[in-house]
Protein backbone atom coordinates (compact mmCIF):
# COMPACT_ATOMS: atom_id res chain seq x y z
CA UNK A 1 0.00 0.00 0.00
CA UNK A 2 2.84 2.34 0.85
CA UNK A 3 4.20 1.75 -2.19
CA UNK A 4 1.52 2.22 -4.61
CA UNK A 5 0.74 5.83 -2.56
CA UNK A 6 4.46 6.74 -3.66
CA UNK A 7 3.46 5.99 -6.87
CA UNK A 8 0.51 7.71 -7.08
CA UNK A 9 1.98 11.02 -5.26
CA UNK A 10 4.88 10.47 -8.27
CA UNK A 11 2.30 10.84 -10.74
CA UNK A 12 0.24 13.67 -9.35
CA UNK A 13 3.43 15.29 -9.09
CA UNK A 14 4.46 14.96 -12.45
CA UNK A 15 1.04 15.49 -13.96
CA UNK A 16 1.16 18.77 -12.12
CA UNK A 17 4.67 19.87 -13.32
CA UNK A 18 3.84 19.20 -16.83
CA UNK A 19 0.06 21.39 -16.34
CA UNK A 20 1.98 24.01 -15.25
CA UNK A 21 4.62 23.76 -18.30
CA UNK A 22 1.57 23.98 -20.45
CA UNK A 23 0.07 27.05 -18.62
CA UNK A 24 3.02 29.48 -18.71
CA UNK A 25 3.99 28.59 -22.34
CA UNK A 26 0.54 29.44 -23.28
CA UNK A 27 0.13 32.31 -21.53
CA UNK A 28 3.14 33.85 -22.31
CA UNK A 29 2.57 32.91 -25.58
CA UNK A 30 -0.85 34.78 -25.06
CA UNK A 31 0.63 37.43 -24.39
CA UNK A 32 3.64 37.95 -26.52
CA UNK A 33 1.36 37.91 -29.52
CA UNK A 34 -1.41 40.61 -27.74
CA UNK A 35 1.53 43.15 -26.98
CA UNK A 36 2.14 45.44 -29.73
CA UNK A 37 5.56 45.16 -31.30
CA UNK A 38 7.68 48.08 -30.32
CA UNK A 39 11.42 48.83 -30.68
CA UNK A 40 13.77 47.80 -27.94
CA UNK A 41 14.77 51.01 -25.84
CA UNK A 42 18.23 50.47 -24.15
CA UNK A 43 19.25 51.97 -21.00
CA UNK A 44 22.97 52.94 -19.94
CA UNK A 45 23.92 52.41 -16.66
CA UNK A 46 26.79 54.04 -14.98
CA UNK A 47 28.02 54.31 -12.14
CA UNK A 48 30.89 54.67 -8.89
CA UNK A 49 32.42 50.91 -8.97
CA UNK A 50 33.16 49.69 -5.40
CA UNK A 51 29.21 49.54 -4.33
CA UNK A 52 28.68 46.39 -4.26
CA UNK A 53 25.30 45.93 -2.26
CA UNK A 54 23.38 49.50 -3.47
CA UNK A 55 24.40 48.92 -6.95
CA UNK A 56 23.34 45.96 -7.37
CA UNK A 57 19.87 46.95 -5.81
CA UNK A 58 19.87 49.54 -8.14
CA UNK A 59 19.95 47.28 -10.94
CA UNK A 60 17.05 45.43 -9.72
CA UNK A 61 15.22 48.26 -9.12
CA UNK A 62 15.40 49.74 -12.11
CA UNK A 63 15.42 46.59 -14.20
CA UNK A 64 12.12 45.31 -12.33
CA UNK A 65 10.46 47.95 -15.09
CA UNK A 66 13.21 48.84 -17.84
CA UNK A 67 13.37 45.59 -19.11
CA UNK A 68 10.16 45.18 -20.69
CA UNK A 69 11.47 48.10 -22.69
CA UNK A 70 14.50 47.27 -23.67
CA UNK A 71 17.89 45.91 -22.35
CA UNK A 72 20.23 47.80 -19.77
CA UNK A 73 23.70 48.23 -20.49
CA UNK A 74 26.72 48.48 -18.71
CA UNK A 75 30.37 48.33 -18.45
CA UNK A 76 31.27 45.04 -16.67
CA UNK A 77 32.90 44.81 -13.08
CA UNK A 78 32.88 42.93 -9.69
CA UNK A 79 30.25 45.12 -8.26
CA UNK A 80 27.70 43.41 -10.36
CA UNK A 81 29.30 40.00 -11.36
CA UNK A 82 26.71 38.40 -9.51
CA UNK A 83 24.19 39.96 -10.45
CA UNK A 84 25.08 39.98 -14.00
CA UNK A 85 27.08 36.55 -14.81
CA UNK A 86 25.80 34.87 -17.10
CA UNK A 87 26.40 30.82 -17.40
CA UNK A 88 28.62 30.72 -20.71
CA UNK A 89 30.89 33.67 -18.89
CA UNK A 90 30.86 31.45 -16.17
CA UNK A 91 32.54 29.03 -17.84
CA UNK A 92 34.65 30.50 -19.80
CA UNK A 93 36.17 31.78 -16.78
CA UNK A 94 36.19 28.11 -14.95
CA UNK A 95 38.09 27.31 -18.76
CA UNK A 96 40.06 30.06 -18.69
CA UNK A 97 38.54 31.85 -21.63
CA UNK A 98 37.11 34.82 -20.14
CA UNK A 99 39.13 36.91 -22.45
CA UNK A 100 36.74 36.13 -25.14
CA UNK A 101 34.35 38.25 -23.19
CA UNK A 102 36.56 41.81 -23.39
CA UNK A 103 35.78 44.36 -25.91
CA UNK A 104 39.11 44.30 -27.89
CA UNK A 105 39.04 47.85 -30.22
CA UNK A 106 36.35 49.62 -32.04
CA UNK A 107 36.00 46.82 -34.69
CA UNK A 108 34.86 44.10 -31.23
CA UNK A 109 32.53 47.03 -29.98
CA UNK A 110 30.58 47.36 -33.33
CA UNK A 111 30.41 43.65 -34.13
CA UNK A 112 28.56 43.21 -30.68
CA UNK A 113 26.45 46.03 -30.64
CA UNK A 114 25.39 44.91 -34.14
CA UNK A 115 24.45 41.41 -33.84
CA UNK A 116 21.35 41.70 -33.88
CA UNK A 117 18.76 43.55 -32.04
CA UNK A 118 17.75 42.79 -28.53
CA UNK A 119 14.72 39.88 -28.42
CA UNK A 120 12.83 39.42 -25.40
CA UNK A 121 13.24 36.96 -23.59
CA UNK A 122 10.31 34.11 -23.40
CA UNK A 123 9.15 35.74 -19.87
CA UNK A 124 9.34 39.11 -21.77
CA UNK A 125 12.35 40.65 -20.21
CA UNK A 126 15.33 41.88 -22.07
CA UNK A 127 18.80 40.97 -20.62
CA UNK A 128 21.22 43.08 -19.24
CA UNK A 129 24.20 43.26 -21.42
CA UNK A 130 27.28 43.80 -19.97
CA UNK A 131 30.56 45.19 -21.74
CA UNK A 132 33.59 43.97 -19.91
CA UNK A 133 36.56 46.51 -20.62
CA UNK A 134 40.06 46.56 -20.09
CA UNK A 135 41.67 49.88 -19.14
CA UNK A 136 42.33 50.86 -22.95
CA UNK A 137 38.58 50.53 -24.44
CA UNK A 138 36.15 51.37 -21.90
CA UNK A 139 36.35 55.27 -22.62
CA UNK A 140 35.41 54.14 -26.53
CA UNK A 141 32.74 51.84 -25.33
CA UNK A 142 31.30 54.56 -23.16
CA UNK A 143 31.03 56.86 -25.61
CA UNK A 144 29.74 54.56 -28.29
CA UNK A 145 26.76 52.83 -25.74
CA UNK A 146 25.59 56.74 -24.85
CA UNK A 147 25.02 57.70 -28.50
CA UNK A 148 23.17 54.48 -28.82
CA UNK A 149 21.20 54.65 -25.63
CA UNK A 150 17.45 56.21 -25.46
CA UNK A 151 18.02 56.89 -21.60
CA UNK A 152 21.34 57.14 -19.62
CA UNK A 153 21.05 56.31 -15.65
CA UNK A 154 24.46 58.00 -13.89
CA UNK A 155 24.73 56.92 -10.62
CA UNK A 156 27.04 58.90 -8.57
CA UNK A 157 26.14 57.93 -5.04
CA UNK A 158 29.84 57.90 -3.24
CA UNK A 159 31.08 59.98 -5.99
CA UNK A 160 35.33 61.87 -5.27
CA UNK A 161 37.35 63.58 -6.95
CA UNK A 162 39.03 60.35 -6.92
CA UNK A 163 36.38 58.92 -9.29
CA UNK A 164 38.37 60.05 -12.15
CA UNK A 165 36.70 57.84 -14.44
CA UNK A 166 32.80 59.67 -13.46
CA UNK A 167 34.22 62.44 -14.35
CA UNK A 168 35.77 61.41 -18.65
CA UNK A 169 31.95 59.69 -18.57
CA UNK A 170 30.14 62.82 -17.55
CA UNK A 171 32.39 64.82 -19.97
CA UNK A 172 31.29 62.33 -22.56
CA UNK A 173 27.68 62.95 -21.64
CA UNK A 174 27.93 66.82 -22.20
CA UNK A 175 29.72 66.78 -25.31
CA UNK A 176 27.46 63.82 -26.76
CA UNK A 177 24.50 63.38 -25.54
CA UNK A 178 21.17 65.44 -25.40
CA UNK A 179 20.70 65.96 -21.51
CA UNK A 180 16.72 65.46 -21.91
CA UNK A 181 18.14 62.16 -21.73
CA UNK A 182 20.08 61.60 -19.17
CA UNK A 183 19.40 61.03 -15.08
CA UNK A 184 21.64 61.63 -12.62
CA UNK A 185 21.50 59.84 -9.01
CA UNK A 186 23.26 61.23 -6.41
CA UNK A 187 23.59 61.52 -2.47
Amino acid sequence: ETQLHGLLLGAIGLASFAGYKFWTRWRLRAWRQRRPPASPRALLLLRVFGFDRRTQRLLEDVGQRWRYLGPIRLIGGPDLAYSTLEPHEFFDFLNGRLSRAFVKDREDLEGRLTEGSPVPDPDGLFRVEDFFCHDDTWRMTVSRLAKDCEAILMDLRGFSPANQGCIFEIEQLIAGVPLDRVVLLAD
